[in-house]
């Protein structure tokens, strides 16, 4: 049985770690639109000159863009026996656009997972990981927004 996994959680929350360990012991792709967007803006792509100002200020990218994007995604060939999905959707109209996509392609999602996570953990973990990542993405005013 295809597995097709939405993880989700707080900046901090483990969602990346979790989801990382999920897909290799699954077999399955790990989708991450965060790391996407990261790899988008670091190219130099269009893309990546569109998302990066939102990125910069720790705010959401646009849901059409986002949208868009897991779209494409999820029909690559990797993704046939599965995939976890990291920290989308983020609202309401992704996760319908979400659905509608995978009803178009006869799928559908067989597990969430919610990690919840204390503040006070979140915000010493994203500075943590802010030191060594260097994320401009990674502070206390994203947890606040996001």
């Amino acid at each position: 049985m295809a597995r097709r996994i939405i993880v989700l959680g707080a900046p901090g929350a483990g969602k990346g770690t979790q989801a990382e360990k999920l897909a290799r012991d699954y077999g399955i792709a790990h989708i991450s639109t965060g790391a996407m967007f990261r790899a988008a803006v670091e190219a130099g792509s269009d893309l990546g000159k569109k998302v990066s100002g939102y990125l910069d200020a720790g705010n959401l990218v646009p849901n059409e863009l986002t949208i868009d994007l897991v779209k494409e995604r999820i029909q690559n060939e990797d993704c046939t026996e599965g995939f976890i999905l990291d920290g989308f959707p983020r609202n309401l109209e992704q996760a319908e656009a979400l659905e509608a996509a995978l009803s178009g392609m006869s799928l559908a999602i067989t597990h969430v997972l919610y990690f919840k996570v204390p503040k006070a953990e979140l915000v010493r973990r994203v500075m943590e990981r802010a030191e060594s990542s260097g994320r401009s993405d990674d502070t206390e005013e994203v947890i606040e927004n996001r």
